[in-house]
């Protein structure tokens, strides 16, 4: 509580006034009476300064308290959100572990469909490998090659592929990087830029046609300087078109753009010409140069 000056100025009066009356002899002069009154009142404005640096320390400390209570209200908030967001995800986990679980477990809506196929109505089909097939087996060529019409449902039984309802087919693949390959062996595009209706498959570089129609075809291919190579585009393993790149001391390249009637389920790839002399040989490729592409889109159904 602040002191008020007059209060302080009439009591040291009235001090001075009972010490002259009663100790006369010990007050010399009326100076030695401003002298006491001036150290009163240094005190006092001292006592002044202090309690003012008191108040505005108390009122940093409440706002600091404030701002405390707030932030502690924010993160009990922040708590409650990240509890019940918790919660709803683990709800989300538990529904898709089910529905992994079933489809795992080989459920179907029907008994007596395709026992490679498992369909949700209007949405999508979806390809079960067979245990006979492994998923991470390459598909060469060569094991294609002579054994007719069987060995070619073989291998598209093995493709795992989400196949939407649609009438769009379009996919585009590259290579970005350099694949060192040999006779009737699967160049693999790697690099998807499109893939709308899911027809081509990068692990094992066929496409499946998911719609019988007119298809536009179009393969690009560069080897490796001093490496000839032979490139083929081929359906169900019947040669379509040709591609050879000469050995020489620059790359060099070649490309093939075809209108093919195509079958649904028919297999389309590229692969190198049956040949020794081509072991070992490379087509050319980085990640950010891609001069091998096979792409391929449905002009119409049929």
């Amino acid at each position: 509580m602040a002191v008020s000056i007059e209060i302080v100025v009439v009591l040291v009066l009235c001090l001075y006034g009972i010490i002259h009356c009663t100790n006369a002899e010990e007050v010399e002069s009326i100076a030695d009476v401003k002298k006491v009154l001036d150290r009163v009142l240094e005190e006092v404005t001292h006592l002044k300064f202090d309690n003012s640096y008191l108040r505005r320390k108390q009122k940093k400390l409440d706002n600091s308290q404030t701002e405390l209570l707030q932030e502690f209200h924010n993160v009990k908030t922040n708590n409650h959100k990240l509890q019940a967001e918790l919660q709803r995800l683990s709800i989300q986990n538990k529904i898709l572990n089910n529905l992994v679980r079933r489809q795992c477990s080989g459920e179907r809506n029907d008994k007596d469909q395709d026992p490679y196929t498992f369909t949700k109505p209007d949405t999508y089909t979806t390809r079960i490998l067979p245990n006979t097939f492994p998923a991470n087996r390459d598909i060469e060529n060569k094991h294609i090659s002579g054994k007719g019409k069987s060995s070619i449902d073989k291998v598209r039984k093995r493709l795992f592929l989400n196949v939407p309802t649609t009438s769009i087919v379009a996919f585009s693949a590259v290579l970005d990087h350099e694949a060192t390959l040999g006779p009737l062996q699967v160049v693999k595009y790697n690099k998807i830029l499109t893939n709308v209706g899911n027809a081509y498959d990068p692990r094992h570089g066929h496409a499946n046609i998911p719609i019988k129609g007119i298809y536009l075809v179009a393969v690009t291919s560069m080897n490796h300087n001093n490496e000839e190579m032979h490139i083929e585009l081929v359906r169900n393993d019947d040669l379509q078109g040709s591609m050879y790149m000469p050995a020489g001391e620059q790359y060099d390249s070649m490309s093939q753009t075809l209108v093919l009637s195509l079958e649904k389920n028919d297999l389309v790839w590229v692969r190198v010409y049956n040949s020794n002399t081509y072991v070992g040989h490379r087509l050319y490729g980085t990640s950010v140069e891609f001069y091998n592409t096979f792409s391929a889109i449905l002009l119409f159904p049929l």
